[in-house]
């Protein structure tokens, strides 16, 4: 244990735990003290600098990224800090200080979730693919004492950036400030997002990002209201009023719920519109999509673009699993449910795809806030998948760990941590194409009926030029189970590579065969994306270029707008 200017620091499983306490600054200087390598061989720097990390931008010339990077700092980073409250300013400051790092950076590698909400926007109604600004695939619930048996239930998967750099340095900090509650968090080094959180009047949080049609850079981000429901509520009526406080910074929700009175709330904050669920069925489940009523759904991007499949897919599967453990909902089954790999949309379990365990978990806990307690999960994404470590608020001693999501096909699991090792390899730019691409082979060969690995590894291929190695591995994932929207995705890569190698006829039949595909009925989980048939449109009039081939749409979490 190491003891730094009133804040301390200790091991357990593979988590760091932080003490910090004090005001604002004097927190963020025993936290940066405390964790300086960690924060900086963490998430901070790659969140600090988009422009530089973002692999889709990286390979740019540096006049481009110089004119971005200072579009970015002119139109939204500043007015993103000129909107936080002085006592988060104050705590980032004190961060970068005891990290020796420029309080720029410290500052801005905390704002990625509000950039990705306004930067989504321009995404989404541009008909463009993803940046990979941070489009987070949370998936949460709160079951109350009628489904649990027991003492209330809150659990949430953080999906987020940052594979093999978040969930190197999980952290989990008991906060202590001066006037406030005290509380704590589990995150990674050098931020100060509460993903999961709970306090000291048993108060237990969770937030999900949304995209909205009503996007400002103007008031109160959605890091901040993390942070201040857990020091300033001590109920869900209060943390329900500050959420409906304006003006705020992009769309969000929160899952809130209190152990002492067995309460709980979804809470979806949409422009300067909000709207709220409570738990009439005894359960309570978000994703990233609102289900609140047409208020704020009207203005739910994700819905009205047709690209919600993906967090839909993951409510309405965490839903089924609700209603199928009724009554018996215990910690233990939480974290079971956190690790699900069902996919409804084809039905049948997968290693990625519209799963509620995700390439990108970066963390996972279950909170029983009646007892003031709680687990988390550490180690390689997706962390729900790795046994739980038990905390207690008040330190009175040990509990019993919990097991993670255990795979039913071990290939599976196998497949998806050479997955894992590309993403890494790719996103941090610490390997090589031939090696990004050996290990897409290693997954591919262990676990040969998923197509995604497959689609990934002919987008590699055809950016180094081997457009005929590219195409056979289409080929090879057109006859797997997949979904819809799947097929489509790759009829448009297979006809890309067509045209690549001046076979426009079949590449035609290709886009073609898309449009037919979307004019089917099908569910929401089931209908096409519209921007692939929008694309699809567009490629029938005029061939894929070969410079394209260079700029093929690559995102591990799924994350690149045709899912």
């Amino acid at each position: 244990m190491t003891d730094t200017s009133g804040g301390h620091v200790e091991r357990r499983g593979g988590f760091k735990v932080l003490h910090i306490q004090g005001s604002p600054y004097e927190m963020g200087l025993q936290h940066g003290r405390l964790l300086r390598e960690e924060i900086r061989e963490g998430v901070l720097p790659y969140f600090a600098d988009l422009v530089e990390y973002e692999p889709s931008l990286r390979a740019r010339n540096a006049l481009y990224k110089y004119v971005l990077s200072t579009a970015l700092d002119l139109t939204v980073y500043r007015r993103l800090i000129k909107g936080l409250p002085r006592r988060y300013r104050d705590e980032l400051h004190g961060i970068a200080d005891g990290a020796g790092l420029p309080r720029e950076t410290v500052l801005k590698g905390n704002q990625l979730s509000e950039l990705g909400q306004v930067m989504a926007r321009r995404i989404i109604r541009g008909r463009t693919s993803g940046l990979g600004q941070a489009q987070g695939g949370c998936t949460g619930f709160v079951a109350s004492a009628r489904a649990t048996g027991g003492p209330l239930l809150q659990a949430k998967n953080q999906d987020y950036e940052g594979i093999g750099l978040w969930d190197r340095h999980p952290i989990v900090i008991y906060c202590r400030p001066d006037d406030a509650h005290a509380y704590v968090k589990v995150t990674s080094a050098g931020l100060l997002k509460s993903p999961v959180a709970m306090n000291e009047h048993g108060l237990a949080l969770g937030g999900h990002l949304l995209v909205s049609s009503e996007v400002s850079t103007a008031g109160r981000g959605f890091t901040t209201y993390e942070n201040d429901i857990m020091r300033y509520a001590s109920s869900v009526a209060e943390a329900v009023a500050m959420l409906e406080e304006c003006p705020r910074v992009g769309a969000f929700a929160f899952l809130v719920s209190d152990g002492k009175t067995g309460e709980a709330a979804a809470v979806e904050c949409m422009g300067d519109r909000t709207s709220v669920r409570y738990m009439d069925d005894g359960f309570l489940v978000q994703s990233n999509v609102c289900t609140s009523g047409p208020e704020v759904e009207r203005l739910d991007l994700l819905l009205k673009h047709g690209m919600g499949r993906n967090p839909i897919a993951r409510q309405r599967r965490m839903e089924e699993l609700m209603r199928e453990h009724f009554g018996t909902l215990d910690p233990q089954r939480a974290a079971v449910i956190l690790g699900d790999h069902y996919d409804p949309t084809c039905d049948r379990e997968r290693a990625v795809s519209n799963v509620i365990a995700q390439i990108n978990t970066v963390t996972s806990a279950v909170f029983q806030p009646e007892k003031m307690c709680f687990w988390a999960a550490a180690g390689p994404v997706p962390v729900s998948n790795n046994p739980y470590v038990f905390f207690d608020f008040h330190e009175r001693g040990a509990g019993e760990s919990l097991d993670g999501n255990a795979f039913r096909h071990s290939e599976q699991h196998r497949g998806l941590a050479h997955y894992r090792r590309a993403a890494y390899l790719y996103e941090t730019g610490s390997g090589e194409p031939q090696d990004i691409v050996g290990e897409l082979e290693q997954a591919t060969a262990i676990d040969p009926d998923e197509p995604v690995y497959l689609r990934m590894l002919a987008r590699f291929h055809a950016r180094s030029g081997k457009h005929r190695e590219a195409l056979e591995a289409v080929r090879r994932a057109e006859p797997l189970e997949q979904n819809p929207n799947e097929r489509a995705e790759n009829l448009l890569l297979k006809g890309q590579l067509l045209d690549l190698q001046g076979k426009r006829a079949e590449a035609v039949c290709c886009y073609t065969e898309i449009e037919d595909i979307g004019k089917r009925d099908g569910s929401a989980l089931l209908v096409l994306n519209p921007l692939l048939l929008h694309r699809a449109a567009k490629l029938q009039r005029k061939p894929f270029a070969r410079r394209g081939a260079r700029s093929l749409e690559i995102k591990f979490s799924l994350m690149t707008g045709y899912e």
